[in-house]
């Protein structure tokens, strides 16, 4: 017989055992996903707690085991988009904004992936530096699709809502009534630079920033013109720090007759307790660079706007990914008067009722803004223009002739301020 012809069987059989038995070799979920980055709305949807998210980027690393890592990340603030037309000679870097997990701008959570080497599935329980959550998702090598639920911090001590304090009025020198200042606001500024009123006269910074306050007068609901400060809490009603690190405001929207109430949608701002007295606030990176940077084109000659923008670079933009510190804790005892009482240490006494919380900026935080704006505000353009505003109003047109005074007197006082706390009291319902 020929051993060819003996032999050929063999070889087939061998080949379709072969064949059988590579069919059968289990596949490794994701063994043929490459690592990649999704971030347009065609190949990234991203869900929390039903509502679905923008501004984030998801990047798949994998591995060889039929895991891998997904990275939840803002996505990056290009400042040039921002500044636009301003001159400077600033380097213009890619700041990270913050993810959707309150407190980080990137969050890695492993994951296990079921399915095929193409498409998978993937849940499971995470947890970042201040949250928890759950997650599931499912995963090509085209598209991700990922839900974040249960988020929660796991610092949850000043959850809740807080609403405006009502306002309570005394009588001033002149026998006018006006609302105590001290109630809705907390205001404190010690600085070893005075302002000059007028030639020759000078006041306490502390003194001079509550009066100008109550100088400033709007139009209420009704058209009628009314203190700042009495209108505080009629503008804004009530603040509220959800458990799962959502900050949202019940406020009337003052564009409306009759100013209606209306309420901010969630992931406009963020927060965390990073300890206790002091929690760190995310808000909308957008919203603050283009509220930091009002009409520097410039036109004024004192102002160099590459300096504003570097300062900006060094001081508000960090905060972006960063968070803003913001101080919480006791508001200040006040008197009949509504002023605030000091020890005899000349040091400020607290409010024994738990229930009213002050939230507030202090020295880390205002002092380099204000360094920064020092430039500004003491610019001959910008006094000219705030004097012909002040020029209009009832009010604040009798301060207008001390205005430009006051306002050169400005940077010597932010040189020399030693503490400065500044702020809103609310009331925890």
């Amino acid at each position: 017989m020929n051993l060819k012809l003996f032999y050929l069987p063999l070889i087939i059989g061998a080949m379709g055992l072969a064949t059988s038995c590579k069919s059968d070799d289990p596949v490794t979920p994701g063994e043929q996903l490459e690592e990649k980055t999704y971030s347009t709305s065609d190949d990234l949807s991203i869900i929390l707690d039903g509502t679905a998210v923008t501004g984030q980027t998801v990047t798949f690393t994998p591995s060889a085991d039929g895991k891998g890592t997904i990275t939840i990340a803002g996505v990056m603030l290009d400042l040039n988009d921002l500044i636009g037309s301003i001159p400077t000679k600033a380097v213009m870097p890619g700041i990270p904004t913050p993810s959707m997990i309150p407190g980080s701008s990137s969050v890695s959570i492993p994951v296990e992936l079921s399915g095929d080497a193409n498409n998978c599935t993937f849940s499971g329980n995470g947890e970042s530096t201040y949250c928890t959550f759950s997650y599931d998702g499912t995963l090509t090598a085209d598209k991700l699709s990922l839900s974040i639920s249960e988020l929660k911090l796991k610092n949850t001590s000043i959850a809740g809502t807080y609403a405006a304090p009502e306002n309570i009025y005394i009588t001033d020198s002149r026998g006018d009534q006006q609302v105590a200042l001290n109630k809705v606001m907390r205001i404190i500024w010690e600085a070893d630079s005075t302002i000059e009123v007028e030639p020759g006269w000078s006041l306490p910074v502390k003194t001079i920033l509550p009066l100008t306050m109550m100088m400033v007068t709007l139009p209420d609901a009704d058209g009628n013109k009314q203190q700042l400060p009495t209108l505080l809490n009629e503008v804004l009603k009530e603040v509220t720090f959800g458990e799962d690190g959502s900050v949202t405001a019940k406020y009337a929207d003052t564009k409306q007759e009759g100013w209606p109430a209306v309420t901010s949608p969630k992931g406009f701002a963020q927060y965390v307790v990073k300890e206790d007295g002091t929690l760190l606030l995310f808000l909308n990176p957008q919203s603050i660079i283009a509220s930091a940077l009002p009409g520097l084109n410039g036109s004024t000659k004192a102002i160099d706007p590459s300096a504003i923008v570097e300062g900006l670079l060094t001081t508000v933009v960090p905060m972006i990914s960063n968070g803003i510190p913001v101080r919480y804790g006791k508001c200040l005892a006040l008197d009949e008067e509504g002023q605030i009482i000091y020890n005899e240490d000349g040091a400020p006494t607290f409010d024994t009722d738990s229930s009213n919380v002050s939230f507030y900026l202090d020295n880390e935080t205002l002092l380099p803004i204000l360094k920064l704006a020092a430039p500004i505000i003491s610019d001959d353009d910008i006094i000219n223009s705030i004097v012909e505003i002040a020029q209009k109003d009832p009010i604040m047109g009798s301060m207008a002739e001390s205005l430009p005074g006051i306002l050169k007197s400005l940077p010597g006082v932010i040189d020399t301020t030693t503490d400065i706390q500044l702020g809103l009291n609310l009331v925890k319902k």
